[in-house]
């Protein structure tokens, strides 16, 4: 039983306990996040006046309540989240928890465009600008 006098046997088994206690938490944490109901917010943003599709718009969704929740988005501490409409005036945005959410979008020769979403399923949003008179 000497190896239970040696001076690094307690540190070593407590390290390998809390080693093992840190896997699990990482586990229920991962397993909760797969359980949780994520959605999408896809669009277009067009002109009012002639429907055609505006590219390269950029769209702010903003949730103070949302800190990390979108897993594939880059977001900000402030809860914001920022995509860019495609060739074709799309959006996506992924992977949203549910949630009050504000969309604005401020595009250079257009009104500021502004709305409070409530998200609970996936949904699709047509957003037509006003150019500025």
């Amino acid at each position: 039983m000497t190896h239970l006098k040696h001076p690094l046997f307690f540190p070593f088994i407590l390290m390998l306990v809390m080693g093992l206690a840190a896997s699990v938490a990482q586990a229920q944490v991962r397993e909760q996040m797969e359980k949780m109901d994520l959605y999408q917010l896809t669009g277009k943003v067009v002109d009012a006046n002639t429907g055609e599709a505006l590219s390269d718009v950029k769209i702010e969704m903003t949730n103070p309540d949302v800190k990390s929740g979108a897993q594939r988005i880059q977001q900000d501490p402030g809860g914001i989240i920022e995509e860019t409409t495609d060739d074709q005036g799309e959006f996506s945005f992924m992977e949203l928890p549910p949630g009050e959410y504000t969309v604005m979008i401020d595009f250079e020769d257009y009104e500021t465009w502004e709305r409070d979403i409530n998200l609970k399923q996936d949904s699709q949003l047509t957003i037509e600008l006003q150019p500025m008179k």
